[in-house]
């Protein structure tokens, strides 16, 4: 007999956001590397000139990636995984 871990649904959303919190983390440093070496850079220009090209995305997508807190998130998805793990290896 095979038994399942139960999960909440919030730690089942964050678990499948994994994947776009780092494709967000890549942008936003990306962005952060651009503004630091350009600093009077219109965001909008970064946008266009620098990340476009290689993460096609919208300003406003970009704005939110500017504002969510990835590394907190990805921390709080790194502890569920491990505590996966544990549940997964006492089974």
């Amino acid at each position: 007999m095979i038994k399942t871990t139960t999960l909440t649904v919030t730690e089942l959303k964050l678990i499948k956001t994994k994947n776009t919190l780092l494709r967000y983390k890549l942008i936003k440093e990306l962005y952060n590397k651009i503004k630091k070496e350009q600093p009077h850079v219109p965001l909008t220009k970064i946008l266009e000139v620098y990340i476009c090209p290689v993460y096609p995305i919208s300003r406003t997508t970009l704005y939110s990636i500017l504002c969510t807190s990835i590394t907190n998130k990805l921390k709080m998805i790194e502890e569920l995984e491990k505590k996966l793990v544990c549940k997964d290896e006492n089974i």
